[in-house]
């Protein structure tokens, strides 16, 4: 590939000044496996160092793990300015003549087995390796002629947009039904056109952020009878274990906006570091870090076959009985939570705001008692339907990358 591709080239920023306002671009960002991004518009000052550096029209490819095999990768082609900034996690992807066509390219670098092949140069320590700028610049590809690169990738164009098209519906669907929770207990966001609230300035903890500081002026709680104390266990145990094979749930490996927990590790006790908590089935695990709150990373805990561990960046709220935990769930999944656990997490900057289990605690929740039953019935079935929609997508959309695969190979 290095004779069609430059792999993290120079960018000219020479013509920025302080105050020129360039694209940034932070991983989560950035979607698995769909070619979309969102663009956020900073300060050059602010991004100028220790940060990715690329142009309109050059691919973004991850290369940390889990975002790389997750598929995190995009072509920059819609960014509003010519030069952009994003996570020091990304390789830069730039075409060195017009003979490529950079769907194509990303067509390939998104593949399945791509991904896969690329899992087995990983280098670095557990949960912090990456894949080298070698990977990219020495894989073997067939490049065919322009109009036949732009044929096959608009072939996967066609069906990727009929994926996400699908998956919107899927999303339509969960939306509509947290909108109705959010209406029968009064928990009303504020409005998402705002550009400004008011707060108090003892509550300015010296980060402007509209999102952070959204839900303070929130004027709901209008059938709110008790606090996330009131239904959750105070504590949670630390895991304590010795050298048996345990499961293991990581953050990372969450979807954004997750149905469940699709992928639980396992691995030796004596190969885990860190502090964790043990988990049990009926747990609620609610992401604390200020991307993932924003990504409602929060899922309950099913089925386990022996000892499961979580990661401490998860927030574990265990219902004391009484309360259905999928009830539960179902209303701190709802926009309203969202921006309100988000509104207060702490720290330096948005990337790395986080919730600590006291504030968590002391949220209000409403009494949902009476309904929960109606309740978890109502949000499990959403659930069955989205996963069934997201899958028909999925087979879908991996049926057209099998056929991509056939026809540039000629098969």
């Amino acid at each position: 590939m290095k004779n069609y591709l430059e792999i993290n080239p120079k960018t000219d920023c020479g013509g920025l000044t302080d105050e020129s306002l360039v694209s940034f671009v932070p991983m989560p960002n950035v979607q698995e496996k769909n070619n979309v991004v969102e663009y956020d518009l900073v300060p050059y000052g602010t991004v100028k160092k220790g940060f990715t550096v690329f142009k309109k029209g050059d691919m973004i490819w991850a290369k940390i793990t889990p975002c790389m095999q997750n598929g995190k990768s995009c072509i920059v082609d819609e960014m509003p300015t010519e030069v952009g900034f994003g996570s020091t996690e990304f390789h830069v992807v730039r075409k060195r003549t017009d003979d490529v066509y950079m769907p194509f390219i990303w067509s390939i670098f998104s593949n399945e087995n791509v991904l896969k092949a690329a899992q087995a140069v990983f280098s670095g320590s557990a949960g912090q390796q990456r894949v080298s700028a070698s990977f990219i610049e020495n894989f073997p590809c067939v490049i065919p002629k322009y109009d036949i690169q732009v044929a096959l990738a608009s072939m996967l164009e066609r069906k990727l947009l009929e994926m996400n098209t699908k998956k919107q519906q899927a999303i339509t669907l969960i939306e509509e039904f947290e909108e109705n929770i959010s209406n029968s207990y009064g928990l009303q966001n504020a409005d998402k056109n705002r550009l400004c609230f008011a707060i108090h300035l003892s509550d300015l903890d010296g980060v402007i952020d509209a999102k952070r500081y959204a839900s303070v002026t929130t004027t709901a709680h209008t059938l709110v009878m008790a606090n996330v104390f009131d239904i959750v266990e105070e504590k949670v145990n630390v895991t304590r274990y010795g050298k048996q094979v345990i499961d293991w749930i990581r953050i990372d490996d969450l979807p954004n906006q997750p149905l469940d927990i699709e992928e639980i590790r396992t691995q030796p006790a004596n190969e885990v570091e860190g502090t964790f908590f043990e988990v049990q089935e009926g747990d609620i695990l609610v992401a604390r870090l200020g991307p993932t709150i924003l990504n409602q990373k929060i899922v309950m805990v099913r089925a386990l076959e022996r000892t499961t561990i979580a990661s401490a960046e998860f927030l574990v709220l265990r219902c004391k009985p009484g309360y259905n935990p999928e009830a539960v769930m179902a209303v701190l999944k709802t926009g309203y939570y969202r921006d309100l656990m988000y509104s207060h997490a702490r720290g330096s900057t948005p990337s790395r705001y986080r919730l600590n289990r006291e504030d968590m605690l002391k949220l209000p929740f409403p009494d949902i008692r009476e309904h929960q039953e109606q309740l978890a019935t109502e949000a499990n079935d959403i659930r069955i339907q989205v996963k069934a929609m997201r899958a028909q997508a999925g087979q879908e959309w991996q049926e057209a990358r099998m056929q991509f695969e056939k026809e540039l190979l000629g098969g």
